[in-house]
């Protein structure tokens, strides 16, 4: 049984959302967003944690503004 074709509509209507959940606060005031192109590393680091994943990423930043 051949799942491909099943696999790549669900994965398209995937990305659709997810694409649509990334616009709505991105839009907002005081949300920096960073693109990360495919297949480029990138790295995070927060206090003691670091991860080094690999794009497509599109990062969020929502920083409160009273602390800035």
């Amino acid at each position: 049984m051949n799942l491909w074709p099943l696999f790549q509509r669900d994965w398209q209507y995937i990305y659709q959302c997810l694409i649509v959940l990334n616009k709505e606060p991105a839009a907002r005031e005081g949300i920096e967003v960073i693109e990360v192109n495919p297949q480029k590393e990138f790295k995070i680091t927060t206090g003691q944690k670091e991860m080094k994943p690999t794009g497509p990423a599109i990062i969020l930043i929502n920083q409160d503004q009273a602390r800035r």
